[in-house]
């Protein structure tokens, strides 16, 4: 059986990028701390709730990606041409840990049948803290 394998993209696309303006423009960050283990999902009210939270990253990882090839900008500026969408983000990823705060900091996984196929899907709520709070994107 294929086994088809999404991971949500949101946090590796500006890992790079802002880790790189974090320890240029901020003291040494080190983005190993903010995952500390690894959750798998199997309650379908667990993964409803991770997936909105995924599907939201996803839309907004879209719209950077697009931001970037078509004004020939780095992810990072164009992440930061959106605050609204941050804010936006922001506010979903607090009432997941609100709801879920043991999954704070960490990789969250889970997996769903799409066209008869599993497909795998993958959160690193530390990274994506970091990216959401610690970021700070000029004025």
């Amino acid at each position: 059986m294929i086994h088809k394998i999404q991971i949500v993209t949101f946090a590796f696309l500006f890992s790079l990028s802002i880790a790189s303006y974090a320890t240029e423009n901020t003291s040494h960050i080190e983005l190993s701390q903010y995952d500390i283990g690894r959750i798998e999902l199997n309650k379908r009210s667990d993964i409803k709730q991770a997936q909105v939270l995924s599907d939201e990253s996803d839309a907004f990882t879209d719209k950077i990606t697009k931001c970037a090839e078509s004004k020939k900008l780095q992810r990072f500026e164009c992440y930061c041409l959106h605050p609204k969408e941050i804010t936006h983000l922001k506010n979903t990823y607090e009432k997941l840990i609100e709801l879920y705060p043991a999954w704070k900091d960490n990789e969250i996984f889970w997996q769903r049948k799409d066209s008869g196929h599993n497909v795998s899907f993958q959160i690193l709520l530390g990274k994506l803290r970091f990216m959401l709070f610690e970021t700070k994107c000029p004025t």
